[in-house]
């Protein structure tokens, strides 16, 4: 029986085999099904993870790669003297078990690309990966190295390669240059992003899960916000409906659903920040449940303009229309 995600791996695979990315995993050229593939890909990953810790002995001089490409130990030395070929071979070796590092650092991001495609169940786009974005890509994914960083850079690749200019160059030179706490930080501001905006009226529930101004700031300075030093943008909805108001504010699982007998009300909802064509991209790169208090929050106000609100859960999006459950009126 086929994987779910299967048909979206190959095409990935048909993107990265064309430009020689991904050289140190077995790609999906031959129809792997089942537990089968992932006990190939856990084991390449194993594997991986022995290569990093011999290219971190490299560098730290304790092991030496060959030119036969055995990685063989080096005995500890005193008598080590600054001479040109001392120098010049710890250059090499230096150079090598970087090269090594960048290697790895790909081949685990395009792992976890595919994790991000087995999971999901639509058609692979007849469009391919732009190759100057997967060379970009590739730098980008080699220049990190933590867990969390490697699993984004497989995530914008999984997003990618089923929708091609979804990311743009300039989100992968963003990414390229994030820190690991500035991740954390995105991380912990996607909870609380609905619709591209960010309300700043409840401030007690921002403090409480540690978004200060200072940290909205940052990220303002960062590239992912607007209007966060002002007194506050104000965001404006009409109904989506002719014959009564209508409109279904959304936050990754989570819809505020709002509804009105006269179809030309006007929603508003101040003072919030905007998203800026970077940050959208992030958020819907980075899916993290929202906050439930500031779900609740944004409903009051709401419903303090006469509105009904209603909280649900989304079941499903596919392009404009929404299906959801368990909706509870506030």
């Amino acid at each position: 029986m086929a994987l779910l995600g299967e048909q979206l791996v190959i095409k990935l695979w048909d993107s990265l085999i064309d430009k020689g990315v991904g050289s140190l995993l077995k790609p999906w050229q031959i129809r792997r099904e089942g537990q089968a593939m992932i006990d190939v890909r856990k084991a390449e990953m194993l594997q991986m993870a022995q290569v990093e810790l011999d290219a971190l002995a490299i560098k730290r001089g304790e092991k030496a790669l060959l030119p036969s490409g055995e990685i063989v130990d080096v005995e500890s030395r005193s008598d080590n003297q600054l001479t040109i070929g001392f120098i010049s071979n710890k250059s090499i070796q230096t150079i090598k078990a970087e090269e090594i590092r960048k290697e790895v650092s790909v081949n685990k991001a395009i792992s976890y690309a595919e994790q991000e495609l087995l999971q999901d169940a639509q058609e692979p786009s007849e469009k391919s990966i732009d190759g100057d974005w997967l060379l970009r890509w590739r730098e980008g994914a080699s220049s990190v190295s933590s867990e969390e960083l490697t699993s984004l850079w497989g995530k914008v690749l999984a997003g990618e390669s089923k929708g091609p200019g979804t990311y743009s160059l300039r989100t992968l030179d963003f990414l390229k240059h994030l820190s690991k706490d500035e991740a954390s930080l995105i991380e912990s501001l996607m909870a609380f992003v609905f619709e591209g905006f960010i309300y700043k009226g409840d401030e007690q529930i921002l403090s409480a899960n540690n978004i200060t101004f200072d940290k909205l700031l940052n990220l303002q300075e960062l590239g992912l916000l607007s209007g966060v030093d002002s007194f506050g943008l104000e965001k404006n909805w009409k109904s989506s409906s002719k014959d009564a108001f209508t409109l279904a504010i959304v936050s990754n699982e989570r819809l505020i659903l709002v509804t009105n007998p006269d179809p030309k009300r006007v929603l508003k909802i101040q003072p919030v920040c905007l998203l800026t064509t970077i940050g959208l991209q992030l958020y819907h790169l980075i899916k993290i449940s929202p906050n439930i208090g500031m779900v609740s929050a944004i409903a009051e106000k709401i419903k303090s303009q006469g509105f009904t609100a209603q909280i649900g859960d989304i079941v499903e999006i596919t392009g404009s229309q929404i299906k959801y459950k368990n909706l509870t009126a506030v």
